[in-house]
């Protein structure tokens, strides 16, 4: 099964490249080379506008800003929901113009991919107005006088201070999204296109694993996990582990017999935690005690239950 995600390219596009990474999974969105396969995955790097287009229509997935997909729906194209929000490309769409307001009937102009947003807001705001469609920095022409207004995402604002412009209305918050065809899930994501992977940047290349006794369901211990460890672990279905103090990865009871037969394995929704389930070959804790776990905090103080 062949499973198609775009990608945007750009300055967005590089911010995609380090999500992905952070799962192990590299694709480089300023290459050439457009179609970029990884397993099952086929990765199509194009412009923003155009994912939104595309996705629902043969492609399952894709990444793109908030802004560029809210206009296609204006405009009746593509078929898709939003399964994700990130925490980079945030931006604001807005109208700009100069400090001393607007005149009646406005010139407005606007890039290419805000086209149906600049003419639903334009027509709330002013009534009558006329539109042009351009390519180039919209605050140039607003400046020079060739516009009136224009309507744009911005990031820091500074391009319109440094033009004597001005926000004068702010249309709505955008950011990266994730999207995907109707019927789909995140799971559906997590489990296809990032084929289950564990998310180890978040953590300076660590997760944390919780180790629980797959007959009891009780908690054994707590450690740390690389992405080495993890493999470690799956090549030999004894759970393996980064010390952070020794700096080294080391298996569980390797010195005292105590090993951990590793039965399953879950990670969270997050995909920077693990739930190790095993059957213990004896105690967890160095003590001697079987679970870790063996200190009940009873005002404050570590005390033994």
């Amino acid at each position: 099964m062949n499973v198609f995600t775009g990608v945007s390219k750009g300055e967005l596009g590089k911010d995609f490249e380090n999500y992905f990474s952070r799962y192990g999974i590299e694709i480089d969105t300023g290459s050439r080379d457009y179609c970029q396969r990884r397993g099952q995955n086929l990765f199509r790097i194009m412009r923003s506008r155009d994912v939104p287009r595309l996705v629902g229509r043969g492609y399952d997935f894709g990444l793109t800003g908030k802004d560029c997909c809210e206009d296609e729906k204006l405009g009746g194209n593509g078929d898709f929901g939003y399964l994700d929000e990130f925490d980079f490309g945030k931006g604001e769409l807005v109208l700009f113009g100069s400090s001393s307001g607007f005149p009646e009937n406005p010139r407005v102009v606007t890039q290419p991919y805000y086209r149906n947003l600049a003419k639903k807001y334009s027509s709330e705001l002013f009534g009558d107005f006329e539109l042009d469609v351009v390519t180039g920095a919209t605050e140039g022409f607003v400046a020079s006088g060739e516009a009136d207004a224009g309507f744009d995402c911005i990031f820091s604002g500074r391009t319109l201070d440094a033009n004597g412009l001005r926000v004068r209305e702010k249309v709505m918050d955008t950011s990266a999204v994730l999207i995907s065809a109707p019927g789909y899930t995140m799971t559906d994501f997590e489990d296809t296109v990032l084929e289950g992977a564990v998310d180890f940047g978040k953590g300076g290349g660590l997760v944390t694993g919780v180790v629980q006794d797959y007959d009891t369901g009780e908690v054994l211990m707590v450690a740390c996990l690389s992405r080495e460890s993890l493999d470690i672990t799956g090549e030999t279905d004894l759970a393996t582990f980064w010390s952070r103090s020794r700096k080294e990865i080391w298996t569980k009871g390797l010195t005292s017999g105590n090993c951990q037969d590793v039965v399953e394995i879950y990670r969270d929704c997050d995909g920077d935690a693990l739930l190790l389930k095993v059957r213990p070959r004896g105690p967890a804790c160095h003590t001697g005690e079987k679970s870790c776990f063996y200190r009940k905090l009873e005002n404050n103080k570590g005390e033994r239950a």
